[in-house]
């Protein structure tokens, strides 16, 4: 396998390797990309694939997010 080849490889990741890094199940990947929580998958022939660059983005914006809403507990 040549150098590009392997590069482009590792720019791309499939369901699994989104579900992987971001620690959450494929189903749960499908249905935040389809709701638009997560940012569209690039359609190649008839696999979809996210950017890995795309992914990190998004997970640093949501890191970002800080909530302002107290918590409350129950007594």
């Amino acid at each position: 396998m040549s150098d590009t080849r392997l590069a482009t490889i590792t720019l791309l990741l499939d369901v699994k390797g989104v579900a992987s890094t971001l620690g959450l199940g494929v189903r749960t990947v499908w249905r935040l990309s389809s709701t638009g929580v997560l940012p569209a998958p690039i359609a190649i022939g008839r696999s979809k694939r996210w950017e890995r660059r795309a992914i990190e983005s998004w997970i640093a914006a949501k890191v970002g997010e800080v909530t302002t809403k107290p918590v409350r507990r129950k007594r």
